[in-house]
């Protein structure tokens, strides 16, 4: 026997029984884990699912899952939601609607954007969207004269606001 020979011997000696008494621990320690149903919540510091067995949530577990995703909601979204009777009763009074878009029946939609301070406060009135110059002003107009007069905020907001103005 040469030199070569002894190597082979070791090599398959070292690599070929660790794995095989590797494999046989592993089969003992998975038979020996309790089944998930069978587990008391209070008793279980571990608990091994299996992909064959189902796992067993808790109530409060299971109603979570179950449950409706919550929607988010941003500030602009809420507050609007909150007090849109408000905000558009506040439009109707104090809407600005010039004499010459009436006399000549100029009617559209404006959409205005702004910033709403918590103190109530209206900053950075921008047109958005106007179908007509005239009307894109009277609305800026209209939200100026409602400066402080829109329910307070939780915190600062930025608005956008769609404001019509059509003739009877």
């Amino acid at each position: 026997m040469d030199f070569g020979d002894l190597m082979k011997i070791v090599k398959e000696e070292v690599v070929e029984d660790p794995v095989e008494e590797v494999e046989e621990e592993l089969v003992e320690i998975v038979d020996e884990k309790t089944p998930v149903d069978a587990v008391d919540d209070e008793e279980a510091k571990e608990v091994v699912v299996m992909p064959e067995m189902p796992a067993v949530l808790s109530p409060a577990g299971q109603q979570a899952i179950d449950a409706p995703p919550a929607e988010v909601m941003s500030p602009e979204d809420a507050y609007v939601k909150a007090h849109i009777a408000e905000i558009m009763a506040l439009l109707r009074k104090n809407l600005y609607y010039p004499r010459m878009a009436r006399k000549r029946g100029i009617e559209g939609t404006v959409i205005v954007r702004f910033e709403l301070l918590a103190s109530g406060k209206v900053k950075n009135i921008i047109i958005v969207e106007a179908s007509r110059k005239i009307l894109g002003q009277a609305a800026v107009t209209t939200i100026k004269r409602l400066n402080g007069k829109f329910p307070l905020p939780s915190e600062r907001l930025f608005l956008n606001v769609p404001i019509m103005y059509r003739l009877r």
